[in-house]
């Protein structure tokens, strides 16, 4: 595998490249507590021999301790730059921190993941969150319009079914959130031209495939959670903005798809359904927040799983019956997941939602996770959550993006960065189109 024109690429925009491959596996400091918590009462409570991250990371500090030199990506920037970016968006920026603050460092857990009895797969066990049924709790059956708004109606995409697929691109972008600043700079405009730069428009046009972390639902309905300080919803009409994008597949394992509960997240799938936009990481139940999702380009198939190690509650976890996100707080099912799907796809991409939230640096947790899925199939993961930019680390011939930072997002973050994959019989080809965003509007870096 070759990293193509980085230093070219990304010294362009002022971004420094600092070493190459990671070579071992390094001690960051002030791990997620929290989250090895959360992990050990997730495999207390499920049958069988677990495989955690806390195991993981026991077994990488044991055989692997050379010093990390890991790709990492820096912005260099004026100090008028600075301070742009440090006005534009601040409220906005003040409120993604206040929250996933909360999230990374103190999630507080009341009751343990349980599991009930899943015939369908593999005669196991299978989380099931706080227990929720397709049952209302008087103990009739929900109605149909209730679980047709979960229904699924996705299958198998076919894009360029008679192109020779020789290579194939993807291109991947980060978090998503169609905030004010976002709508605000799509409407003065009268398009998406107010949102994405010319260049940046085109290179989603010349991609076969094009990837967002959807960080909100589409909804009016529901009720905001009570135990966050902020949350993201946007009308379902919006959905011509994900269309205008050309977006092709959302992951929707995140900590905000399901702010605005189980019906914000099921009109979300129903809307994606209606657009004709694939989905992984969420859904009305287990299942289908963990379904392989594939697109065909020619001969070939692309898989997409998306799994989240962040989100509020442990009610928010898919359950046998339960609507809510894919997690991986215990890698089992992640893993089997990854596993099964490279049987049933030419190269697989795993999304994952971890870190913490403006660190530039991985947690030890997001290195052992990364290779675990690695090993178990993925040919590409690729981070969320951090809403920065992060490293990138080649492992076993495949790569890790660790965080690309917000895309879409209208807040004061304004480095970011489009992930363009080009796979084909030659091996793959990774290379990062630097970007910068302010005031909703995202364009590649000058």
């Amino acid at each position: 595998m070759k990293i193509r024109d980085q230093v070219i690429l990304l010294a362009a925009a002022g971004i420094v490249l600092i070493g190459g491959t990671v070579t071992g596996f390094a001690l960051q400091g002030g791990g997620a507590r929290a989250g090895r918590e959360f992990a050990e009462t997730v495999q207390a409570n499920i049958e069988g021999d677990r495989t955690t991250v806390d195991s993981m990371l026991d077994s990488e500090k044991e055989k692997d301790k050379e010093p990390e030199q890991g790709i990492k990506i820096e912005f260099v920037m004026s100090e008028g730059e600075k301070n742009q970016a440090e006005q534009e968006g601040e409220d906005e920026d003040n409120q993604i921190a206040g929250e996933e603050q909360k999230i990374d460092g103190s999630i507080q857990l009341d009751s343990q993941l349980e599991v009930e009895e899943n015939q369908d797969v593999d005669q196991e066990r299978l989380p099931d969150g706080a227990g929720n049924q397709q049952i209302n709790e008087d103990g009739t059956q929900k109605s149909q319009e209730q679980q047709d708004s979960g229904q699924d109606l996705q299958g198998d995409k076919i894009k360029n079914p008679d192109r020779n697929a020789g290579e194939i691109v993807m291109l991947f972008a980060g978090d998503v959130y169609l905030s004010d600043h976002v709508l605000t700079a799509y409407d003065n405009a009268g398009g998406i031209h107010g949102v994405l730069d010319e260049g940046i428009r085109a290179e989603i046009e010349k991609a076969d495939i094009s990837t967002v972390n959807q960080e909100f639902p589409f909804t009016e309905r529901g009720t905001a959670a009570e135990d966050k300080q902020f949350t993201f919803r946007v009308p379902q009409k919006r959905m011509s903005l994900m269309k205008e994008m050309g977006i092709d597949i959302v992951t929707l394992a995140n900590n905000h798809i399901l702010d605005f509960g189980e019906e914000g997240l099921l009109d979300s799938c129903k809307a994606l359904d209606e657009a004709g936009i694939l989905y992984v990481g969420g859904g009305k139940d287990f299942e289908r927040a963990s379904a392989l999702k594939t697109m065909i380009i020619g001969e070939k198939t692309i898989g997409f799983l998306g799994t989240s190690r962040v989100y509020m509650d442990v009610s928010w976890a898919a359950g046998v019956s339960h609507p809510g996100v894919f997690s991986t707080y215990d890698t089992t099912w992640p893993l089997k997941a990854i596993k099964k799907a490279k049987e049933e796809c030419d190269f697989l991409v795993v999304y994952v939602h971890w870190g913490v939230e403006k660190k530039e640096t991985p947690e030890e947790y997001q290195k052992a996770m990364g290779r675990a899925y690695i090993d178990a199939g993925a040919d590409l993961v690729v981070g969320s959550h951090p809403h920065v930019l992060q490293e990138i680390e080649e492992y076993k011939g495949k790569t890790i993006v660790y965080s690309l930072g917000n895309f879409v997002f209208g807040s004061s973050i304004p480095k970011t960065a489009l992930l363009k994959v080009v796979w084909g019989h030659g091996g793959t080809e990774i290379s990062m189109i630097p970007c910068t965003s302010s005031k909703g509007f995202t364009r590649i870096a000058p």
